[in-house]
């Protein structure tokens, strides 16, 4: 008995009855001598889950690294595209009783089939998350993928709260799965949170560990979502993590990354600088950004310094007209000039 599941590891036949000869009214008592484990989706699935525990009339044996799961073909066909097109067509594993599977470990196994009989969605914490998508992509378990994709937002993500110890080094795996198996949303929403968060993820070894095209991806998101809004911050952000960052060996993607886009930040600012000048953000850059104005003059300068001629020329029109503005005297009322 293996997590309330039971398998054999020898590949002799035990001889052990499928349960075909057992009368009716003991095939019904047997049945429900067991207690089912697990929380299953509904009382037909744990009825259908205690007979594939007790090993009850099945017709088939999965084999999966010499550990043998007594199953049958008619639930593994319902809940199954690959097993249906397996068992219905004219591959081997049709006419015989056993199905051997490569690629796939026991506990992957064994918590693909309590889904497909009893709809359990508890994960095993000795099954690989990064192998059950994969089971659920390759054999086309669509509910089983909402089943990881919740259990991965819970205990990776921590529902994408504020950052902490646990899911700082987390969502980046998180994300990685995510690319590596086509689960859009939270593909999406672990960019979102890794970028929106960037000062402290930015800097962790599991950020830095990413594959480099999926780090690419957080990159290219970054740049993408730059806007009039936003891109003083993202400088001053770059500026930050350039100066804090530490100069080690596993810190050179990262660093690589920053740096390209605070290169993206200032030619962004260069192009749309006049605009900057004359928005809401850039009026009100004394109470959002005082506490920075230190630094943000220092980006500026880099900003100024690459401008063309004529970009310069405009800005410098700009300016002259935005200060001639500002040192207008300003009318007031006074209370007693109100009728």
């Amino acid at each position: 008995m293996r997590n309330g599941i039971t398998v054999e590891n020898n590949t002799e036949d035990s001889g052990e009855s499928s349960g075909a000869d057992v009368a009716l009214p003991d095939l019904i008592k047997m049945t429900y001598d067991i207690t089912v484990p697990y929380d299953t989706c509904c009382k037909f699935g744990e009825d259908l889950l205690r007979g594939f525990l007790q090993d009850l009339d099945y017709d088939c044996v999965i084999e999966v690294s010499g550990v043998h799961f007594k199953a049958h073909k008619c639930i593994l066909s319902a809940r199954s595209c690959y097993f249906e097109a397996m068992l219905s067509g004219s591959w081997r594993e049709s006419e015989t009783e056993e199905i051997r599977l490569e690629g796939i470990t026991p506990a992957a196994m064994e918590q693909t089939l309590l889904y497909l009989y009893g709809g359990v969605t508890g994960v095993n914490p000795e099954c690989s998350i990064g192998e059950l998508m994969m089971v659920s992509d390759m054999y086309g378990l669509e509910d089983l993928k909402d089943v990881v994709y919740f259990h991965v937002k819970k205990t990776y993500c921590h529902f994408f709260h504020k950052p902490c110890s646990e899911c700082e080094s987390r969502v980046p795996e998180a994300l990685t799965y995510a690319v590596m198996f086509n689960m859009e949303e939270l593909r999406d929403r672990c960019i979102k949170w890794i970028n929106g968060h960037k000062l402290k993820i930015w800097h962790t070894k599991s950020f830095a560990n990413l594959p480099a095209d999926v780090m690419d991806l957080c990159l290219k998101s970054a740049m993408t979502e730059m806007s009039i809004s936003n891109v003083l911050e993202t400088m001053l952000d770059c500026q930050k993590m350039l100066r804090t960052i530490p100069r080690l060996k596993w810190c050179e993607p990262t660093l690589h990354c920053i740096t390209t886009l605070m290169e993206k930040a200032v030619e962004y600012t260069s192009k749309h600088f006049r605009e900057l000048l004359g928005s809401q953000k850039f009026h009100e850059i004394d109470k959002s950004l005082a506490h920075k104005m230190g630094l943000l003059e220092e980006l500026l300068d880099t900003v100024i310094d690459s401008l063309p001629v004529d970009g310069a020329c405009q800005v410098f029109t700009k300016l002259t007209h935005q200060l001639a503005v500002s040192q207008e005297p300003t009318e007031y009322t006074l209370w007693s000039d109100v009728s």
